[in-house]
This record gives C-alpha cells, sequence and structure tokens, in this order.
C-alpha cells in the first residue's frame, strides 16, 4: 500500500480519536473512542461510556430532529438539563448559563479555540456559529481547572464543525449536500449547500448558508419584534504531508443583520415594557491552523498546536428611543435616534497540548499531558458605544496533568496544575465623571496577576459495569475589560425641570480574579446485553459543591454620596455556595431509545443571602425516539420540565422605577416565575439504504404552554419545524 494509502486508512479508523483530542484535549478519551453513527442517529442527548472519565458530560451530535431544525445553535442546547439559555430566542444575547455561572464562568470551544468572552458585554452576544456547521456538541458540567482553566468555572462547551468525513465515505472523490429548513413561529427559512472533496493527500470542506428570521410568536399570544438576515461560510481543508502528520486549515464567516431590540436577555428595560428598536449588525471572523503529530512508533509524542485570530463586531444604529418623555417628544426631541454605536474585538493567540502514554513494566501506566497558551484581546469602540471600554488583555499559561493506573488494582489518579497569568491594561483615561464624584475617582491602571489552579481526581472500578469517583479541584476566572474599566453612562431618567439624573459605570481596576473550589462525588453504571443481546444501558449521577471566592457582581457605588442616583461597580463579593446534582440515564436499542437528564442547582451569596444566578432549581429533560419497523420512518417525543424560580434579594430598591420593593445588588426588581412543561413530538425519515435523504419533522412547544426563562422572558408558543437535506 502506498502512503496515500496507508494515510487515508489510518485516517479513517483513527480521526475521531484526533478530534476528540483536538476538541476535547482529553488523553484518556482520545485514545479509545470510535464515531458510531448508527447509535448516535437514535440518541438525542447521550454521554461517552468510558472506563477512564471522572466527570459529567452530555453529548448532542446532529443527527437528532431537534438539532436539523435548530435556528440558532443556542437552541441545539434547549433539552440539556443543567444549561440554561438566556435571551429572546435570537442568537444576540443567547448566552450560556451552568451551574450558577453565566457566560463569563462557562467556557465556549470552537475546534478546540476559545470564543471571545467580551462579546457578553451589554448582553449583546451569543454563539455566532450557525447550527448547520455543528457536528457534534460536548457539554462539560463543572469545572475544568487544568485542561481548560480560565472561565471554565461552571462548565465547558465545545463545538466540533463539520469535516470533510461528515460527507464523503471512504472511497469517495467528491459529495455535495443541500439543506433546507423552515419554521412558522419565527418565519424562519434557511437554505444553504455543503461541497466536500479529496485529492492525493488533501481533502477540503465548503459550507454557505444563508437563514432568515422574522418576528417570533410567543406562548402568550405576543409578538417578539425581529428581523434577522444570516449569511455565513465555512471552509477547511487538511493536508496530509506524511501519514503521521496533519494540517487543518479553517476559516469562518457569520454576518448577522436587521432590526432587533436593544435589549435582549429581558423583554424591556428597567421599568418600562419597551425596548429601543436598533439596526444591528454581529460579525464574526475566525481563522485557525492547526497542526497534528502522531507517531505510531512512539507514545511519547501525540502533539496538537492551534494558531487563531478573531474578529468580532457589533455595530448598531437606534430607530427609535424610548426613553424619551412625552414632554420632549412633543419637544421634537431626538435623543438616541440615529446614534452609532460599533464595537471591535480582536483576539488572536496560540496553543500547544502533548499527550504522552507511559508504561512501567507493566505494572503502572501513565498519561501526561503538557500544554501552554497565550492570547491576547484588544477592544476598540467608537466614541458613542457603551459598555466597551478601550482596553486590552493579554493572558498565559502552562499546565501539566497526569493520571496513574494499574492492572493490579481497579484505581486511577489523575492530578494537575495549571499556572495563569493575565495583564489587564486600560487604553484610554478615564471619563470624566459629574463634578461631585471628581473627588471618587479610582485610580486608573493597569491590573497583572498569576495564579495556580489544581486538580486531584480519584476513579474506583471495581467491574466492568461500575464506576465511582470523587475530585477536589480550584479553578479561577480573570475579570473581564468591561468588569474592570467600564465608565460609561448606565441610564439617563429625563426631567422636566432642573437636571437630568444620570447612573454611571464606574471603574474597578483593583478587582481580584474569582475563584472557586468545588467537590464532586459521582459514580456511573454500565450495562451492554441487559435485557436483550444488543442493548446498552448507562445511568451516570453526580453531586457537586462548590465555593465561590472573590465572586464578581455588581452593587451601588458609593451608598452614602447623591442617594438619588444610581451608579453600579463590579465588586467583589468574599463567598457564594452553589450546590446541586446531575443525573442522566440512558436505555438504547435498535428498536427504541429512550433518556432522562436531570439537574439541580441552588446558588448562595453568603453576605446578604441572595441568590447569585437566575437558575431554575430543578430541570428534568426526557426523550423516547422510537424506530418504526421496516421503515426509514422514527418518531420521537421529548419533554422539559422545570419548577418555579426561587430568587432571592434583600436590597431596598433605590431607583424610581423599583423604589423601596425588593431588588438584588443590580436593582433589578425579585420576581418568580412559575414551573412548566413543554412537549415536543417528531418524526424523521432517513432513507436506508444509502442515507442520502433525510428530513424530519418537529411540533414544538405542542400544547403551546405559555413559560418564562428563569429571567422572565417569554418563551416562542406552538412552532411547526421542518428540515430536508439530500447528499449525494
Amino acid at each position: 500500500m502506498d502512503i496515500y494509502g496507508m494515510c487515508m486508512l489510518k485516517k479513517y479508523f483513527k480521526y475521531s480519536g484526533i478530534t476528540t483530542a483536538l476538541y476535547l484535549l482529553c488523553p484518556s478519551i482520545a485514545s479509545a473512542q470510535s464515531d458510531n453513527t448508527e447509535t448516535d442517529a437514535l440518541t438525542v442527548v447521550g454521554h461517552y461510556i468510558d472506563k477512564t472519565t471522572h466527570d459529567f458530560h452530555s453529548i448532542l451530535d446532529n443527527s437528532t430532529p431537534q438539532a436539523q431544525i435548530a435556528s440558532t445553535t443556542g437552541e441545539m442546547l434547549n433539552k440539556v438539563a443543567g444549561a440554561t439559555i438566556s435571551g429572546t430566542g435570537v442568537t444576540n444575547g443567547a448566552n450560556i448559563l451552568m451551574r450558577g455561572y453565566n457566560q463569563k464562568g462557562v467556557k465556549i470551544l470552537v475546534d478546540g479555540i476559545e470564543q471571545p468572552l467580551e462579546n457578553t458585554i451589554n448582553n449583546l452576544g451569543g454563539i455566532f456559529l450557525d447550527p448547520s456547521l455543528v457536528k457534534r456538541i460536548d457539554i462539560k458540567h463543572g469545572s475544568s481547572p487544568v485542561l481548560h482553566g480560565n472561565g471554565a468555572m461552571g462548565g465547558v462547551v465545545s463545538f466540533q464543525t463539520l469535516d470533510p468525513h461528515s460527507l464523503l465515505k471512504r472511497d469517495e472523490k467528491l459529495s455535495a449536500k443541500l439543506f433546507t429548513s423552515l419554521s412558522s413561529a419565527d418565519r424562519h427559512f434557511t437554505y444553504g449547500g455543503i461541497i466536500a472533496g479529496r485529492h492525493d493527500l488533501i481533502e477540503g470542506l465548503f459550507a454557505y448558508s444563508q437563514r432568515q428570521r422574522g418576528p417570533i410568536r410567543l406562548a402568550n399570544g405576543d409578538k417578539l419584534e425581529n428581523h434577522e438576515h444570516i449569511n455565513n461560510f465555512f471552509a477547511k481543508a487538511y493536508l496530509y504531508p506524511t501519514e503521521n502528520q496533519t494540517f487543518i486549515f479553517s476559516a469562518r464567516h457569520y454576518e448577522n443583520k436587521g432590526t432587533q431590540r436593544e435589549v435582549l436577555h429581558r423583554m424591556g428595560g428597567f421599568g418600562k415594557n419597551e425596548s429601543n428598536q436598533v439596526e444591528r449588525k454581529s460579525e464574526q471572523k475566525n481563522y485557525s491552523i492547526t497542526y497534528h503529530y502522531e507517531p505510531e512508533t512512539h507514545n511519547l509524542v501525540n502533539l496538537t498546536s492551534h494558531l487563531y485570530y478573531s474578529q468580532f463586531n457589533i455595530n448598531q444604529i437606534f430607530l427609535t428611543d424610548t426613553s424619551l418623555s412625552d414632554y420632549q417628544r412633543r419637544k421634537n426631541q431626538q435623543g438616541k435616534i440615529g446614534r452609532n454605536e460599533d464595537r471591535t474585538q480582536f483576539t488572536h493567540g496560540l496553543k500547544i497540548e502533548n499527550n504522552s502514554q507511559l508504561s512501567y513494566s507493566d505494572k503502572l501506566n501513565q498519561t501526561i499531558t503538557l500544554g501552554s497558551e497565550a492570547y491576547q484581546q484588544k477592544m476598540v469602540s467608537n466614541q458613542a458605544a457603551k459598555n466597551f471600554p478601550l482596553a486590552k488583555m493579554f493572558y498565559a499559561a502552562g499546565w501539566i496533568e497526569s493520571q496513574l493506573s494499574t492492572p493490579h488494582l481497579p484505581l486511577a489518579l489523575t492530578t494537575g496544575l495549571r499556572y495563569h497569568y493575565y495583564k489587564n491594561k486600560p487604553q484610554s483615561e478615564l471619563n470624566s465623571l459629574l463634578a461631585e464624584f471628581k473627588q471618587h475617582k479610582p485610580d486608573f491602571h493597569q491590573t497583572s496577576e498569576s495564579n495556580i489552579s489544581k486538580n486531584i481526581a480519584l476513579t474506583f472500578t471495581p467491574t466492568q459495569w461500575l464506576q465511582l469517583y470523587t475530585s477536589y479541584s480550584t479553578n479561577m476566572r480573570v475579570p473581564t475589560l468591561n468588569e474592570m474599566f467600564n465608565d460609561s453612562l448606565h441610564f439617563e431618567i429625563p426631567a422636566i425641570w432642573g437636571r437630568t439624573a444620570k447612573g454611571f459605570w464606574i471603574p474597578n481596576p483593583n478587582l481580584s480574579p474569582e475563584k472557586n473550589r468545588t467537590w464532586e462525588y459521582g459514580g456511573k453504571l454500565t450495562f451492554s446485553h441487559l435485557l436483550t443481546s444488543d442493548d446498552e444501558f448507562s445511568l451516570n449521577a453526580v453531586y457537586f459543591d462548590t465555593k465561590a471566592i472573590d465572586y464578581i457582581t455588581y452593587d451601588i457605588w458609593d451608598a452614602r454620596v447623591l442617594t438619588k442616583k444610581l451608579h453600579l461597580q463590579a465588586i467583589n463579593i468574599p463567598m457564594a455556595l452553589i450546590e446541586g446534582v446531575d443525573l442522566s440515564l440512558r436505555y438504547a436499542h435498535p428498536l427504541i431509545s429512550i433518556g432522562l437528564g436531570y439537574n439541580r442547582t441552588q446558588t448562595l451569596e453568603l453576605t446578604t443571602h441572595e441568590t447569585i444566578s437566575p437558575v431554575r432549581p430543578e430541570v428534568l429533560t426526557t426523550f423516547i425516539q422510537l424506530p418504526i419497523a421496516k421503515t426509514p420512518f422514527s418518531l420521537g417525543w421529548s419533554g422539559k420540565f422545570a419548577s418555579a424560580t426561587e430568587n432571592k434579594g434583600t436590597h431596598k430598591g433605590r431607583a424610581p422605577h423599583v423604589k423601596g420593593q425588593t431588588t438584588n445588588r443590580m436593582q433589578e426588581l425579585i420576581t418568580q416565575y412559575p414551573g412548566y412543561g413543554i412537549h415536543d413530538f417528531s418524526i424523521t425519515y432517513q432513507s436506508k439504504n444509502n442515507k442520502d435523504i433525510q428530513a424530519a419533522l418537529v411540533l414544538a412547544n405542542a400544547f403551546n404552554r405559555e413559560y418564562f426563562s428563569a429571567l422572565g422572558v417569554p418563551q416562542e408558543g406552538r412552532n411547526i419545524k421542518m428540515s430536508v437535506s439530500y447528499r449525494w
């Protein structure tokens, strides 16, 4: 066999391991896992049944009906218990909350590369990745201090994009796919295509799609004004200079433009039911080069490196101004109308990691992971843009993780250390505040700090079907540039006579990094051939207990002065508690697939006994997938059931719209939202002979139940969704 044939054969059998190493960076999974599309096609939410892992994972793939009809990538996570999506249902503002942390404490990866963090500013950001490009999603619940480090406090969501093998069979040189989808409740329509090919030692893929969404019909009968026009293209090329080396070149452009609300994480601004309408354009560009080297005869080298560049931009022009008073409108004042806000964040970096497999006289096995990364983020904005200070951050880290096991004992010990260093630096002078604040103006200086995160885990596997594990870890999150240096106007209350009341964001360059300490105790039961000769059963449960130290939140700045005005500043609170339970149950058989996921998360800030995150105390998700015998059709049902919120607040409102009422630190009114139960029904078609045709029809929120997010946003009403794809 020539080098081309050897490369193709090796690549075909090992590539799930390579991609797992690239995207999950977990040596134990990388060495053993292989793709199983026949099983995945029956699974809505799954997880790896791996004897060496010691954490809690959820797995999604693009073969499910929910994935095929999703209009946003965040929508693909809706049925994952413990992962909450904020926002109003559009791409902008759809941030992920996990285990008591918002997206600043949840790390988002696309093909192993961290996504921009500061796009969560002003709740404008989200996951700017089109769902048509997603091949697989791995959700790690809980802290990942060593392999993922900074920001991976509540979890890690890793998106794996399409590759040539998503379309090409082993003996094919060229393949293409056309797809389309639509839905009724949001006037959603998508169309696009993917083409993949290979020639000698090169493989490539190119994808393009357009997506349009209109007003979203909510379950309470209202319509959320929204007009989105989304264009995106994606190109990826694989080069194999030798059978042991792989180069991956990737370029991804995403553009979302249209008319939207200014405020996207709730239905209105503070004290009002309306939100300004803006003409908004969100654009993200990503370029990366990945190099992988893995000699077959050398277990000490399994090297992966990423060189990447990202540019994220949001530009918006105000079309309305709901803050104007009747008096101002009668005077024909324009306010914000026509104002242009432009924000851009640049990120570039390098990440290198190597996995080594060692064996000592067949009595002791060791896996060592060594890695390092460094990146810089820079924020640029025009003068009208709020909440986006001119500043930059440099971050560097190095880590080592070791896993020891022996065939003589059913124990595995995993330990790891990660060193963090960061420097946050402002690029401009602080905007002058009102005259009476000048004497309180904080020092405006750069800040640098270092820290070490640690992890130790013990896994006990007495039988093939039982695994028990416990772990202790510490982690940290670097304060964002917005939290440290934001000095923009927060709000303005118009006055007919006298001076207009204003509230500012007050910078705090002395913020300490956020830290946590987490204990986890879990267990897995995995059975093959439990009831029949070709079924599988798994049960995974974990209890977590986290102490958040120097948790970053916002509070009133200098409450002793100017009590009629509201000024907020990012602060550290000494300690908060987060505890809860995750559970996952799966049963897979050629004739039926059943799954259940459960999460309970509770949070408490110890100083004032407030909740620190708007989480649902209990969420249960479940599904049944039932193939119709001797036909290419499959029926499905999925449900999501959530308890009422239990948000706690102890502050008395000082702002006019909440004066004297119970609020949280942000002066937001404490409101409880009822629990709910949502049912989706689906029917899918997949031709059995060549799998060229795939179709899905989903009735989402079939009974049109009115329900609210944890932030109080009314959710989508009954929706008929359909998708069709054809590959040749």
